[in-house]
């Protein structure tokens, strides 16, 4: 029997586009990066915690999927005094962090994106600017990986 420790995989990522993701009243929309005018720019934007009231009322208006799963963390992409994204991460389908990650403690150490939105106005790309500080915030909490499933 063969004792070799289980190694992740890392999966082939998709080429860059030029064409980002979002969803409008529980719809796809493909926009292009340059649509709005210009890329975007984080100045005048903050990555915060933010409460589950103010996180549910954000996916019920905004997400396609309007409920707020079991969660860890939730944080909001704030713009001035406005919400204008959330990121919510938490445990996700039992067995899923076990099986993707088995060296680390689920929920304790690996954590699933469960919820993640943006509102329009935000220029294309800020959602790439929103998970790496997300990211960044996790890490200093003591998170080592996270599993992101999301549309193509």
């Amino acid at each position: 029997m063969s004792t070799t420790a289980h190694v992740p995989v890392q999966l082939p990522l998709i080429p860059a586009s030029d064409f980002c993701q979002r969803w409008r009243e529980q719809r796809v929309v493909w926009r292009h990066r340059h649509a709005a005018g210009e890329t975007f720019t984080p100045h005048g934007y903050d990555v915060t915690p933010i409460g589950r009231p103010q996180t549910a009322d954000f996916l019920r208006e905004h997400h396609y999927l309007h409920k707020l799963p079991a969660n860890r963390f939730r944080f909001g992409l704030i713009r001035g005094a406005d919400l204008v994204g959330i990121a919510v991460l938490g445990p996700g389908m039992p067995h899923t962090l076990r099986a993707l990650f088995p060296d680390l403690e689920p929920a304790a150490e690996s954590l699933v994106l469960d919820r993640f939105a943006l509102l329009d106005d935000v220029k294309a790309l800020g959602e790439t600017w929103f998970l790496a500080r997300v990211f960044a915030l996790l890490r200093s909490a003591g998170i080592e990986a996270v599993a992101t499933f999301s549309d193509p």
